[in-house]
């Protein structure tokens, strides 16, 4: 179960591309962020080793495709349309950018789940989550949670300075 408190944005062992151990901390996750709009899956055994994930890109990502690879297809708001089947072209894109980015998540989860053999804590949070998180089945919905995590950290080293 989630516990009040707790945050994914402290500080993992992880394993890098060649199999070293290395520290995954939130300057770290911050950085990805800033690079690219992204989902994150970090995934961690019980130990709270870091043991996968999958990047892919975000809704903002993929509304500047259409945008900059299509001459009629102008950039929308990112909303939730009221129907998944749009009437317009305006419509139609949210649907398939907003649910698409859902379902998406979603299977994703189901996925991990299957070739894991077990079940996921899931937790969505950040960018866009507020606006898909009732089309996104079985996860948590944690509005700051990298916030929040950053927020403890920044707590946690100022008291290891004071010492």
């Amino acid at each position: 179960a989630y516990e009040q408190g707790y945050t994914y944005a402290e500080v993992w062992n992880g394993i890098d591309e060649n199999g070293n151990k290395v520290k995954v901390d939130a300057k770290r996750v911050a950085q990805a962020q800033k690079i690219a709009p992204t989902y994150d899956v970090l995934i961690t055994d019980k130990d709270g080793n870091y043991i996968g994930g999958i990047i892919t890109s975000g809704m903002e990502v993929s509304m500047k495709a259409l945008d900059q690879s299509t001459s009629l297809l102008l950039e929308v708001p990112l909303i939730s349309p009221k129907k998944i089947i749009g009437k317009n072209t305006k419509d139609s894109i949210q649907s398939g950018i907003v649910y698409g980015q859902a379902y998406m998540i979603s299977e994703f989860a189901r996925r991990m789940e299957q070739e894991l053999g077990y079940k996921l804590e899931r937790v969505l949070t950040g960018g866009f989550s507020k606006e898909i998180k009732d089309q996104v089945v079985c996860f948590h919905y944690e509005e700051n949670l990298v916030l929040d995590g950053l927020y403890k950290i920044y707590h946690l080293n100022e008291r290891k300075n004071l010492l």
